[in-house]
């Protein structure tokens, strides 16, 4: 199980209690030590060279990729790199396009990040299809609005797995199947989810499933798109083009390589894809499950008796609680916390239809890892007491 003394960051930053794992995970230092041997020992590009040293690191990157497929569940040539969750749902998007028509609909809902909501909103703009949002009760998206808006004109469907805004695991699988009896597919942001539950895609229903490392434990600039074999991976064009994605060029043609190399254009992140996988290795481990649980317990037990808002729901599926105090602005609270070293989110969450329909002015988000202890929290609630009772005086 890892622990805070796994994390170097609080070496240099003992005082520090850092509940801002939502948006980034610290990073122990089992991948540190993996990404540090990959730049002393195997660094070379990946699918190029004859030399050994290309051929090893070919091998360790492509061994990274087969680690991260067995814990997902799906195939080696499912899994595709990417940076982040961002660059995987517009690279699904961009590809996905021209197969949407005007008749056609794209469905969302109303908790979806940014990332979601401004690529599909365009794709939606651009093919003239049109744009339906599923409405949002108490955090939770309901099955039967779900039913509600996909329909026979449904082309796809574009769900978070677990809401960034109140760490609340979705109804995806039951939606997704609902959306395959009219032959919808089924897009699965699974950023917050990853770090926190075993996820195999294909058992969700998902035809896509994307995630970024950054949000567990592994290094910035590295993510996956999981993405079907048979319904997808061979119906996709591509993402990007360019360097070693392509099996012959000519002044006017070009062949693509099978996937997944047909979606990994240019030179990848290999040393991110290395700790990708070590992070994976690291984090499922049935004992940082249960850590994960006993703090979402007692981050909202701490958040609720300070007398604060919550939107997060009381079952919470995840470390993550979403809150206000009455009269007071979400940045100014944060800043509160920041002066006793303890780091939240504050704002809009990159979320702002969601949020700003909580608060006008957003919200203030903490989200523990497996780095937080009890007393963290506790800390924490105790600082959040001192910012009611100096608001009530």
């Amino acid at each position: 199980m890892l622990s805070k003394n796994d994390f170097p960051i609080f070496d240099t930053h003992p005082n520090l209690i850092y509940l801002d794992a939502a948006a980034t995970a610290q990073i122990p230092t089992g991948v540190l030590e993996v990404v540090d041997k990959w730049y002393s020992f195997k660094n070379a590009n990946v699918h190029r060279g004859l030399y050994s040293l290309s051929i090893s690191a070919t091998d360790t990157y492509e061994r990274a990729r087969h680690s991260i497929s067995n814990f997902l569940h799906i195939k080696p040539t499912e899994c595709v790199f990417v940076r982040n969750t961002t660059e995987g749902m517009n690279s699904i998007a961009r590809a996905y396009a021209p197969f949407l028509k005007p008749n056609h609909s794209i469905i969302i809902s109303e908790l979806e990040h940014h990332s979601t909501l401004l690529v599909w909103r365009t794709i939606a703009k651009e093919t003239g299809a049109s744009f339906k949002i599923i409405p949002v009760h108490d955090g939770r998206i309901r099955l039967s609005d779900a039913k509600n808006v996909i329909d026979s004109k449904t082309s796809i469907v574009i769900i978070s797995h677990v809401s960034n805004v109140f760490g609340a695991t979705q109804p995806v699988k039951e939606i997704a199947d609902y959306a395959h009896t009219f032959g919808a597919t089924v897009v699965i942001d699974g950023a917050q989810a990853v770090a926190h539950m075993p996820v195999h895609p294909w058992e969700l229903g998902a035809d896509a499933y994307v995630f970024s490392g950054h949000k567990m434990y592994a290094p910035h600039g590295i993510g996956v798109v999981c993405i079907t074999e048979k319904k997808l991976a061979q119906r996709l064009d591509h993402f990007l083009l360019g360097g070693e994605m392509v099996e012959s060029v000519t002044a006017d043609s070009y062949k693509l390589k099978s996937a997944p190399r047909r979606f990994e254009a240019g030179t990848p992140n290999a040393s991110g894809a290395v700790g990708l996988g070590r992070a994976f290795e690291l984090l499922h481990d049935d004992n940082n499950w249960k850590h994960l649980n006993k703090l979402s317990s007692a981050l909202f037990r701490v958040i609720q008796q300070s007398g604060a808002t919550l939107y997060s729901p009381q079952d919470g599926d995840i470390p993550l609680v979403s809150f206000n105090f009455n009269g007071i602005h979400p940045d100014t609270i944060a800043l509160a916390l920041s002066e006793n070293d303890i780091a939240v989110r504050s704002g809009y969450l990159c979320a702002q239809p969601m949020t700003s329909k909580l608060n006008a002015s957003g919200v203030v988000r903490a989200s523990a890892g497996l780095w937080n202890t009890n007393e963290d929290i506790e800390k924490f609630g105790d600082a959040l007491k001192k910012i009611a009772n100096r608001s009530l005086s």
